[in-house]
């Protein structure tokens, strides 16, 4: 199943104010998805505001339950922030239709506020913007969000952090990274 499929077959996202309806790709989005999708080695540098958070917690939960063995992790300012970045995840997949989770995308031995697992192998991370986050290890995707705020809050080195880190796993695996710009 590709990305613009699997978003396709009802998946859900929140809308502030609106609450949890069927996600609908806005043109931003199918543009993103078509620019990236010939690709297996992606850094998407995204702007604010026109969906694309919501967009890459799909791709990431996609490739986790459709991909065995995944290890996917999610960045942003504070453990508070990852950890609430990879609760969208969870609740995308809490409202995913049985037939696209059965079998592969079932829950696997954890899941807890900052790490999920999938029976097929497949994990996902949460990790604040600090020095002492473990984004060095090998993953197949990753998203770093809020990253300018970060630095802005004296987050010293977080860019040239986050370049080695991504370079690293870009290296071991053939893995797509966004970070909010």
């Amino acid at each position: 199943v590709e990305a613009m499929d699997f978003l396709a077959m009802d998946v859900q996202g929140a809308e502030l104010g609106v609450g949890w309806m069927r996600f609908i790709l806005w043109l931003a989005q199918i543009r993103v998805l078509r620019e990236i999708a010939p690709f297996s080695r992606i850094l998407c540098i995204k702007v604010r505001q026109i969906g694309l958070t919501w967009l890459f917690a799909c791709c990431g939960l996609h490739q986790s339950i459709f991909f065995p063995d995944q290890a996917g992790f999610v960045f942003s300012l504070d453990q508070k922030r990852a950890n609430k970045l990879l609760k969208r995840i969870k609740d995308i997949w809490k409202r995913l239709p049985e037939f696209l989770i059965a079998g592969t995308g079932e829950p696997g031995e954890v899941w807890t506020t900052d790490e999920i697992s999938f029976s097929n192998g497949s994990t996902i991370e949460a990790f604040p913007a600090t020095e002492a986050a473990n984004i060095g290890d090998a993953y197949t995707w990753g998203v770093f969000d809020e990253v300018p705020a970060a630095e802005a809050l004296g987050h010293k080195d977080l860019s040239e952090m986050i370049e080695s880190a991504m370079l690293e796993a870009l290296r071991a695996h053939q893995g797509w990274f966004v970070a909010n710009g």
